[in-house]
């Protein structure tokens, strides 16, 4: 028995000046959302969103390859007919050294505790900036100022050093 068209979304994702940033497919556009929020370093930047469905997956990449093409969105990443692909990218270079002071602040003044975990999609949306850009800000930090348990996850260490500057 043949297998039944699986429903899928096609997304668009705006700035706050209207400006397309990205365009996906997906089953589950909020798991996708939730993912996008942990990679991608503009995520902080979306602030609007559109969703078409499509009754099948085939019709929603199509959708989403004529607008990769025609209306250009900024961080959407280009296959090449050579078989080459180019990434969008999104310099957060101010990103994650405001992410960083704000780091040193909060591990200075307690706000967060020695032990514990740092959630960085929390910080992200705290800090303004995203929860990659939080994390890379982690991994600049001096040794000793915060444990890595894994992909993404950090603990304030038990003692951290002064990160006044």
């Amino acid at each position: 028995m043949p297998e039944s068209p699986e429903r899928t979304a096609f997304y668009r994702l705006f700035d706050a000046d209207g400006v397309l940033l990205y365009v996906g497919i997906a089953k589950d556009v909020h798991k996708r959302w939730r993912m996008h929020e942990w990679e991608k370093t503009w995520w902080h930047l979306v602030s609007g969103n559109r969703v078409e469905w499509f009754p099948s997956r085939p019709e929603a990449r199509a959708a989403e390859l004529a607008a990769m093409e025609n209306e250009s969105p900024l961080y959407n990443g280009v296959w090449h007919p050579d078989g080459s692909y180019t990434q969008g990218k999104y310099d957060d270079t101010t990103e994650r050294g405001h992410a960083a002071e704000e780091l040193r602040r909060d591990l200075d003044n307690g706000t967060l505790q020695p032990g514990e975990m740092i959630r960085i999609t929390h910080l992200g949306r705290r800090y303004g900036v995203s929860a990659m850009s939080v994390a890379m800000a982690l991994d600049a930090l001096p040794p000793g100022t915060v444990c890595k348990r894994g992909n993404y996850r950090y603990i304030a260490a038990p003692k951290s050093p002064s990160l006044a500057q």
